[in-house]
């Protein structure tokens, strides 16, 4: 069943999650990325099959941006601006353009009917159009503001402490 409720990140829900160090033997937790050097006012649009199912939307980017062309050892294609990606990604040593997350994301699971969720970026660019969130699934927003959805299918916790969360004030 679908909802054409929209909602928002709730802050008060959320807890902030730690990632996890990669593991360059199975490669979980690492991407593989490569810059793309555009002008700043440049405005990119690539397709982008979000859960690898074949169903593949719009993703819109302002300015240069990092196209990830592996996760966690699979081929996968979708880009992270360049300012968000360069705040938030280290060097995974021994991994050739290999990258991983160093900083924690906020989150809570969804408790209700289905809803509709947009991918807003830090600049105000809408990323992503609506898509459906549903119960148990994750409500992420990660450290530039940017919210998105994770389904409860155990993929986040590979990345992310999810048995460690931490009190955000707000």
């Amino acid at each position: 069943m679908t909802s054409t409720t929209e909602i928002t990140f709730d802050a008060t829900k959320a807890k902030r999650y730690m990632p996890r160090q990669p593991d360059v033997e199975t490669m979980q937790g690492v991407k593989r990325a490569h810059l793309v050097d555009v002008s700043p006012e440049t405005e990119t649009t690539i397709m982008v099959s979000w859960n690898l199912d074949g169903n593949y939307e719009p993703q819109k980017l302002k300015g240069p941006w990092y196209v990830i062309t592996e996760l966690n050892g699979k081929p996968n294609f979708y880009g992270t601006p360049q300012k968000n990606f360069d705040e938030t990604h280290f060097d995974v040593a021994g991994v050739e353009d290999g990258f991983a997350k160093g900083s924690p994301l906020e989150a809570y699971q969804h408790a209700g009917p289905d809803a509709l969720v947009a991918t807003i970026m830090d600049d105000g660019t809408t990323e992503r159009e609506p898509a459906i969130i549903e119960d148990g699934d994750w409500f992420v927003r990660w450290p530039h503001g940017e919210t998105g959805i994770r389904p409860n299918d155990g993929e986040l916790d590979k990345l992310y402490d999810l048995g460690s969360p931490e009190d955000i004030q707000v």
